[in-house]
């Protein structure tokens, strides 16, 4: 069976209802259908699922740009997420009691889930058998075994730990209305959990389950649980804001709360994607996944998509158009030591208000190192930049580049050289020097 579904709609601006911390972004992904359960991403495959609770009524759907694909049907009132290296997505649902259930209340493995191109069936997928874990809430793959979260409510909540092999064993006891787990690097757990006065609390424990006590309580919600871009905030979704919307918060390591978002009708599943330092949120009643992204210099792009996100000036700044033949020159300030075969370069040019030159030279191919503070790159493109040399001298950096443009230039120009770049946000010298037209091209000063 394969079920694929052409969205119409591409990403866009989040709603206005959600509003974020400076310097955070909101955006919508637009899903087939209302969300349900939970939300992950490896690379470019988006995992959610969707559908109407009710037997059999939900399904997971991989999203690859705008093509949407059902991976699996069946489900009647998914629980969290978690993809495992292998691209399988291990899954939770708690509604086996429901009338017309024919599997539920326990964990699946949907095999090949980042790749597949049909749908199988929750019914045949359990890792345990059904009805094992009557409310299964939440699944968190770390080294070597499983965590699932069954909130059974005040006293009876616990976290359930799998073993590889399908064996179980209660891992934390005597909590309450658990919510999602998050796993930081060292080795620490954080479970979202809700009192029986429904006040919220992320908890602590070590690899093994020890305690390791509470990071914050007093919460007004604690559903979903994701580590942040620095791997030791905790992101926490179910809160409510003083406007009466619902929260996603930003827990630091010493317990102080700050609130990252809010407008959610109810935030519930949350998937922190590191490599785009996003966070990805599900909100109830909405066809779409609410992206959360870093947006350094607030001009409205994601800081995974923005070549800038801090600017400099460029000192001695030259720009030469003549018979398509460009040279860019310079000098600008660095922040530390110079590596363009550890951060790559980007290489903007504008006409005006056309991009001309985007390049986009990876690290580690083609860069020489000539002798100390000396890199070169050579190519051999049709059209882009054929060739580079920065030379360290000092807190500053040389750079002369050399290329070929595409299409013709205009006046004004404007060159922007990004070589600085921790994580997804890139420092970029900019020039945009005074230019002149002359018979054989432009020449900026």
């Amino acid at each position: 069976m394969k079920l694929v579904f052409v969205l119409v709609a591409v990403a866009t601006a989040a709603s206005a209802a959600v509003v974020t911390a400076p310097g955070y972004l909101a955006r919508t992904i637009p899903t087939p259908d209302v969300v349900q359960g939970g939300v992950v991403r490896r690379g470019d495959a988006l995992l959610v699922g969707q559908g109407k609770f009710g037997a059999g009524q939900e399904s997971i759907v991989r999203l690859d740009g705008t093509t949407a694909t059902v991976v699996a049907t069946g489900f009647n009132s998914l629980g969290g997420f978690d993809v495992e290296l292998n691209g399988n997505l291990l899954v939770v649902d708690n509604g086996g009691e429901l009338p017309g259930a024919v599997t539920g209340d326990t964990l699946y493995e949907i095999p090949n889930a980042t790749r597949r191109t049909d749908a199988v069936t929750a019914a045949g997928h359990e890792v345990l058998p059904p009805g094992s874990i009557p409310n299964a809430q939440d699944v968190l793959g770390i080294p070597e075994t499983v965590l699932v979260t069954d909130a059974a409510g005040p006293g009876a909540g616990r976290v359930l730990r799998v073993s590889e092999e399908g064996e179980v064993e209660v891992a934390i006891a005597g909590l309450d209305y658990l919510g999602g787990l998050a796993f930081a690097p060292g080795g620490t757990i954080f479970v979202a959990n809700v009192d029986a006065a429904f006040v919220g609390a992320v908890r602590r424990y070590d690899y093994y389950a020890f305690p390791q006590g509470v990071l914050a309580s007093g919460l007004s919600g604690a559903f979903g649980a994701a580590i942040d871009a620095d791997q030791r905030t905790v992101l926490v979704s179910g809160g409510v804001a003083d406007d009466g919307s619902g929260t996603v918060v930003a827990i630091a390591p010493d317990g102080t709360v700050r609130e990252r978002a809010r407008g959610f009708g109810f935030a519930t599943d949350l998937f922190f994607d590191a490599q785009r330092e996003e966070l990805l949120v599900l909100d109830t009643g909405v066809a779409a996944v609410t992206a959360i992204c870093g947006d350094a210099d607030g001009d409205g792009i994601c800081d995974a998509d923005d070549p800038c996100t801090v600017t400099r000036p460029v000192t001695r700044g030259r720009i030469d158009v003549r018979r398509r033949l460009l040279r860019i020159a310079g000098r600008t300030a660095l922040d530390g030591p110079l590596d363009p075969s550890a951060t790559g370069v980007r290489v903007l040019l504008e006409s005006g208000t056309t991009t001309v030159l985007d390049v986009d030279v990876p690290p580690t191919v083609g860069w020489k190192r000539r002798t100390v503070g000396v890199w070169t790159w050579r190519a051999r493109p049709a059209s882009g930049i054929t060739r580079m040399r920065f030379v360290v001298r000092g807190e500053e950096v040389a750079f002369v580049l050399r290329g070929r443009p595409a299409a013709a230039v205009d006046t004004p120009l404007r060159a922007a050289l990004g070589f600085d770049r921790v994580a997804v946000r890139r420092t970029c010298a900019v020039a945009a020097p005074a230019c002149t037209v002359r018979r054989a091209g432009v020449r900026c000063r």
